[in-house]
């Protein structure tokens, strides 16, 4: 295998579903990816967001059961793929919160010893005619503070309009905030009480409503 295919193998890691996935994937399992990523859908609010993943997250995992997949596999095969929008603290919250209802939702299933989620968060191009030019450059920064505050696993910065130094900005986004803002460095610089509160309060609502234990 040549170096291109290699490093394209490796690049391949989850697959995002907008519905429950019905495909056959013995394939995907045995390259050892995350065939079973929900693709969190943009709503109204964050806990239109979170409750409207869950439900589909659910679906997934009993589609998958019908189809005679364990319930280890598939949970150990579910990833989330998030839009972070504006809302600097809710999108922070937002993240914190779909990880804990995750970790609820494998207890609830008898999971004994949970297992991690892979989250990736995206910030799709942002066009505002009182904020240019390259009023995108400002949202993404923000949009990629907020995701790497609530603990993304991957991020995806889109770029303005598809332009060689619209691309290099936003691919520059992630690198600068790495090199020099050293969030990196840092275990949880987000843990303040508005935010723990924010985060708690969307746990425990959606938690209620499936039966889910919040647990900080």
């Amino acid at each position: 295998m040549d170096q291109k295919k290699r490093n394209q193998k490796k690049s391949f890691r989850h697959c995002f579903w907008k519905e429950s996935p019905k495909a056959e994937f013995d394939h995907l399992l045995a390259c050892q990816v995350s065939p079973f990523g929900i693709l969190v859908k943009t709503k109204s609010s964050a806990e239109d967001e979170i409750a409207d993943t869950l439900l589909n997250t659910i679906a997934t995992i009993e589609s998958l059961i019908k189809q005679k997949i364990s319930i280890d596999v598939a949970i150990r095969g579910i990833a989330f793929s998030i839009s972070i929008g504006t809302d600097f603290f809710m999108e922070i919250a937002k993240i914190k919160s779909l990880r804990n209802l995750w970790y609820q939702i494998q207890m609830a299933y008898g999971i004994a010893v949970v297992h991690p989620v892979h989250i990736h968060a995206t910030s799709k191009a942002w066009l505002d005619e009182r904020y240019q030019p390259h009023g995108n450059m400002i949202k993404s920064t923000t949009s990629a503070i907020a995701a790497i505050l609530g603990g993304c696993d991957s991020l995806t910065i889109e770029p303005e309009a598809e332009q060689e130094m619209m691309n290099r900005i936003a691919r520059n986004v992630s690198s600068i905030l790495r090199d020099e803002s050293y969030l990196s460095k840092v275990a949880d610089p987000s843990r303040i009480y508005y935010l723990d509160s924010l985060t708690a309060d969307l746990s425990e609502k959606h938690g209620k409503n499936f039966n889910l234990k919040y647990e900080a």
